[in-house]
């Protein structure tokens, strides 16, 4: 099965939340077997914090990189169920106790043909404290684990503005809009790896990651169709081959 990947939803959220509480993703239903991959930007007015799911699709949430990226008043990250179990549901993302966030930018993504015991190879943050027209990352991204793996590149800014896919890229829908000011948007590849994913946008300060998610293997287990011998005694009382294909 060749590997895919699908935006199931995505959006821009400006409601003010107070922790302990926590935004909701609209109800997706991703099929079962399918990973699932939630990335999220948050705005604060002082320091963003780390937005946490509440475990749901019959999984457990597993956080991309070990931990968010704080850039000041924003932050990026997100986190990944490898194997969902074909319900649907809302996503929960927490607000820390005693936490004003002000915003929620975000998009969740299907991935099928993918390797569920190893789905997420490699995560790489972008810089912080950057502002300029092209989102990208800091240094060239790691080399592909397998050429088949895919690549996914998101990004959020702090302008109200639509953010622009590189070619050659599939681009997500994207958020934006006001209350504060945010724009984000996922780009994703499978297939010709590049080194160097970027977006573009009207100048603004930004933030992005870059995942790298494993192809299935080749081969597995399941039925194979070949005869597998076994020996039983016959009506005879002699010892013989049976089998089936």
């Amino acid at each position: 099965m060749a590997l895919a990947i699908t935006e199931l939803t995505r959006g821009w959220d400006s409601t003010d939340v107070t922790g302990p509480s926590a935004y909701t993703i609209p109800s997706t239903t991703p099929g079962s077997g399918s990973g699932v991959i939630v990335l999220y930007c948050s705005r604060e007015a002082t320091t963003a914090p780390t937005l946490t799911p509440t475990n749901t699709f019959g999984g457990t949430w597993v956080q991309l990189g070990g931990a968010a990226q704080i850039d000041g008043i924003s932050g990026i990250g997100g986190w990944y169920i490898p194997s969902a179990n074909g319900s649907a549901s809302t996503i929960s993302m927490a607000v820390p106790a005693a936490v004003v966030n002000i915003g929620m930018a975000y998009s969740v993504l299907e991935v099928t043909g993918h390797n569920a015991a190893g789905l997420v190879v490699t995560v790489v943050y972008g810089p912080t404290g950057t502002t300029s027209a092209t989102l990208g990352l800091a240094a060239s991204a790691p080399a592909l684990a397998d050429a088949n793996n895919g690549q996914i590149f998101w990004g959020g800014c702090r302008a109200n503005q639509a953010i622009t896919a590189e070619a050659g890229w599939t681009a997500g829908t994207g958020a934006n809009g006001t209350n504060p000011n945010f724009g984000s948007k996922v780009e994703w590849k499978i297939a010709g790896f590049d080194s160097s994913p970027t977006m573009t946008q009207t100048s603004a300060r930004w933030q992005s990651m870059y995942i790298e998610v494993a192809i299935a293997p080749a081969g597995g287990g399941g039925y194979t169709g070949l005869w597998v011998p076994a020996m039983r005694r016959n009506h005879l009382g002699s010892m013989q081959a049976f089998g089936r294909a």
